[in-house]
């Protein structure tokens, strides 16, 4: 056979917009067909195809970054890819802890070298009635080296570290006792074990040991990515469950516990071992009372312990032989290779001691391009064409620059045409970005050879461009740093306007929801202008896909550590409060005590009275007289005052105490200064007097406090989330048991939403409309109705003002109290006190509530 040789294979096609000798060929037909008799020379020393074969070569240059690949074109400048554009797989089928065995696989992930097996599992109630939905008891098997090693307290320590981390991971209307370590039940295999010839005897035996060990206490096996694909199972299968932090464990590899030991179980494995010819007279050997051993065919497993083989003395008691010949084995091989073996048994597809190092699918990460750097055309041309950066010939005389000029004009239109395509490509990866920079419609061609006398405004000659007049220069950088010059005035609007741009974003942020399998209708509140609707609900998906998966990862979960918030915070709230602050915006108690905004300490901000004497000496951020009694709920009091400050005859006293009215006589020279000439405390508690009249600063002071009052009565709105369980009287005991007293039904699978009725959206007085106000109402507890978890009954309470300032503070008082609402999972011997406080309200106002 002749050899072959790799050629250069010369019938490859390129893309239309890639073959510079088609556009060309195309670009001279064109040019043919338009020009007739004008135009007769086409060949390659005349300007025109010159020209033309520049533009075609600027047009190769722009397909080819257009057809990049995805990844590349999607690549933001740090090399990534925007968020929001890909959801990787284990993010995407994940979901947080639903049942037991999803529990169980959670505490093998997380402690994969401390725990062995888990089981997870409903807590039985009292003489063998079903217990109470929701509460379950874990028991755990360790690594056999921690039962050698590990001292008593040293085992209360981790049963007291994993009833932590169930404490922060449990759902709403979940509760866990604390788990229960079991103590190794040891036992000792003997009997006459018969190999076959041809095979390695310590490794034969060592798999025996292995298989016994198996056969009385199964762990779970952990497989990596590779193998699971191989084996056909779709990846929402894979990955169905919580988030693997360490490996990958499907469901049908976790062992169920055994309670009973017998020998036909432990016959059969061992069968499975290569190189096993007969077995004879196996038993079981285990403690027995006061001492004694017992020796059995099966064993019934106590309560609180897990079967455990004593391999070291499985193997004196176990006689092997060959053919009938005994033999003697090296014992240190047969029970290194039998500890080596356990360990891989963790892993299918190899006995490895490390953790797996592939758990997710790869994204491909594209390269960043700089598609949108766009080097002007003119930079190709020959010197002598003048439109370079060399400027004309020295010979070129007056009509010879007047036609360079006119020249680099018509390069303009077409260049001005593809510098914005790359500005548009450059900003492919926004496209489908959770949040976009800010789109670039054009760009702003300043980097053209002396492009200045061609732009509108410059006030630039081409003789000064050409000749660097510094006056000129002076000018054309000035130009070039006015944003709104009359060159990017011009295609301002050529550019995409504002509703357009505002629906397009809107759609595209629908989409992306769509594709995570979502469809959410948001509603903006009444008192959001029609003009801004689109706006506030833009804003609000855009929170919510920044969020999407932890917000609907932890959905149900009972306790979710501050996201988003503006500064780390110890305090938790609900993933059903954490999921309706990204969709509505209202944020919850732990929420606004993150951001320092609790009620207490909002209301201190003012100070009010009917006279200035009555006053105290503290020094408030807002002092102002009204003509209301101090009962006067906190919130209605900033609606009198926002609604007077738009009023005529607001004055402030000498000593800065706001009053309406006109001013005395002798305060006719006092106004108060504007905010620029004092600081923010000063206009806001004791403004200095100026030395003259100033009505317009008074004006803007006015303008400002109203923006300060109503920012403050929206700090003042917030939401609640009550999990019944946490009233509930729990014993003493560390165990997890029925309540001592109190109602079944109204602790067990049950929360209430206090709902704040004051807010100006959900205030009949404030919207001033009845529709409009029922409508906000009703469409805030579709949405609580709807994400609530529907494992629970949800109650929903609108309360007014004071009584959403008594659940604060007694909300105040229960969190630390309660070992399911605190960060330590500790109660306080008070809590009883509270619970009875808080049931009373909870109570009362479930009464008064309409379902």
């Amino acid at each position: 056979m002749a050899p072959s040789f790799d050629t250069i294979q010369h019938d490859q096609g390129l893309p239309p917009g890639q073959d510079f000798g088609q556009l060309r060929a195309e670009g001279l037909a064109l040019l043919q067909r338009l020009s007739g008799q004008l135009w007769t020379d086409y060949n390659l020393h005349d300007p025109g195809v010159t020209i033309l074969e520049a533009l075609c070569y600027v047009l190769t240059d722009l397909s080819s970054r257009a057809s990049q690949p995805i990844p590349d074109l999607l690549a933001t400048g740090a090399g990534g890819d925007p968020p929001g554009t890909f959801v990787p797989a284990h993010e995407a089928f994940a979901t947080h802890p639903m049942t037991c065995r999803d529990y169980e696989r959670l505490l093998l992930d997380l402690f994969p070298h401390t725990i062995k097996n888990a089981w997870v599992s409903p807590l039985p109630g009292v003489d063998g009635q079903p217990g109470a939905p929701g509460h379950h008891q874990v028991q755990l098997e360790l690594h056999p080296s921690f039962y050698e090693s590990a001292q008593e307290a040293e085992l209360e320590r981790l049963s007291i570290q994993f009833g932590e981390v169930l404490h922060t991971l449990r759902n709403l209307g979940e509760v866990f006792a604390r788990p229960m370590i079991l103590r190794p039940l040891a036992i000792t295999v003997s009997g006459s074990l018969d190999l076959l010839p041809g095979y390695h005897a310590e490794r034969v035996l060592a798999q025996v040991l292995a298989a016994l060990a198996e056969a009385l206490a199964p762990q779970p096996t952990s497989a990596s990515l590779h193998l699971l694909s191989a084996q056909g199972r779709a990846a929402e299968d894979i990955f169905a469950g919580p988030v693997a932090a360490n490996r990958l464990l499907m469901e049908d590899a976790l062992p169920r516990r055994r309670p009973i030991v017998e020998i036909s179980a432990l016959l059969r494995r061992i069968a499975l071992v290569d190189g096993v010819r007969h077995l004879g007279q196996l038993r079981l050997h285990c403690a027995g009372d006061h001492g004694s051993t017992v020796e059995a065919d099966q064993v019934q497993v106590p309560d609180g312990m897990i079967p455990q083989l004593q391999a070291a003395a499985s193997y004196d008691r176990l006689v092997p032989s060959q053919l009938g010949v005994p033999l003697r084995l090296n014992r240190s091989l047969v029970l290194n290779e039998f500890e080596r073996l356990l360990q891989g048994a963790r892993y299918v597809g190899g006995a490895t001691s490390q953790l797996l190092e592939q758990r997710q699918f790869v994204n491909p990460k594209g390269t960043y391009q700089h598609f949108g750097r766009y080097d002007s055309v003119q930079h190709l041309f020959p010197a002598l064409y003048g439109v370079g950066p060399e400027g004309p010939p020295v010979t070129a005389d007056a009509e010879q620059r007047a036609s360079i000029m006119q020249l680099k004009g018509y390069l303009l239109h077409f260049e001005q045409v593809m510098a914005d395509f790359c500005s548009r490509l450059e900003n492919a990866g926004q496209f489908f970005s959770i949040s976009p920079a800010k789109a670039t419609d054009h760009t702003l061609l300043y980097d053209v050879p002396f492009v200045a006398p061609l732009l509108s405004g410059t006030t630039v000659s081409p003789e000064e461009a050409w000749g660097q007049d510094s006056a000129a220069v002076a000018r054309w950088q000035a130009y070039q740093a006015d944003g709104f010059n009359a060159y990017a005035r011009a295609l301002r609007p050529t550019a995409e306007q504002r509703p357009g741009r505002l629906h397009r974003r809107y759609v595209l942020l629908t989409h992306l929801l769509a594709r995570f399998g979502y469809t959410v209708q948001l509603q903006a509140p009444p008192e959001i202008a029609d003009e801004h609707v689109q706006e506030y609900l833009i804003t609000a998906y855009e929170r919510l896909l920044t969020h999407l998966h932890p917000a609907t990862y932890n959905r149900t979960r009972a306790r979710l550590p501050l996201l988003a918030a503006p500064t780390p915070t110890a305090e938790a709230e609900s993933g059903v409060e954490f999921f309706l602050f990204l969709l509505t915006g209202l944020e919850s108690i732990p929420r606004r005590w993150a951001r320092q905004q609790a009620l207490a300490q909002l209301e201190s901000q003012v100070q009010w009275q009917e006279s200035e004497e009555a006053l105290s000496a503290d020094r408030p951020r807002l002092r102002l007289q009204l003509d209301r009694p101090p009962s006067v709920p906190f919130p209605e009091v900033l609606a009198a005052f926002r609604t007077q400050l738009q009023l005529p005859g607001w004055h402030a006293s000498p000593s800065g105490l706001l009053r309406p009215g006109p001013p005395a006589a002798a305060e006719a020279t006092t106004s108060l200064p504007a905010h620029s000439a004092v600081t923010e405390a000063e206009w806001l508690c004791e403004p200095k007097a100026p030395s003259g009249p100033q009505p317009q600063a008074s004006a803007d002071l006015f303008s400002q406090l109203s923006h300060y009052v109503q920012e403050l009565g929206a700090q003042l709105v917030r939401v609640s989330l009550l999990d019944h369980l946490v009233l509930k009287p729990w014993p003493k005991s560390d165990a997890v048991g029925e309540a001592q007293a109190g109602d079944f039904d109204f602790f067990h699978c049950q929360i209430t939403a206090f709902l704040p009725a004051y807010a100006p959206a959900y205030d009949q007085r404030a919207t001033g409309t009845t529709g409009d106000y029922a409508e906000a109402r009703a469409y805030l507890e579709y949405l609580i109705q709807q994400y609530t978890p529907a494992h629970v009954l949800l109650n929903l309470v609108w309360l007014t003002y004071p009584e959403m300032r008594e659940w604060e503070a007694l909300y105040t008082l229960l969190v630390p109290a309660s070992g399911l609402l605190n960060a330590t999972g500790k109660s306080d011997p008070t809590l009883r006190v509270i619970q009875d406080e808080v049931r009373a309200f909870v109570e009362l106002h479930l009464a008064k509530a309409t379902f």
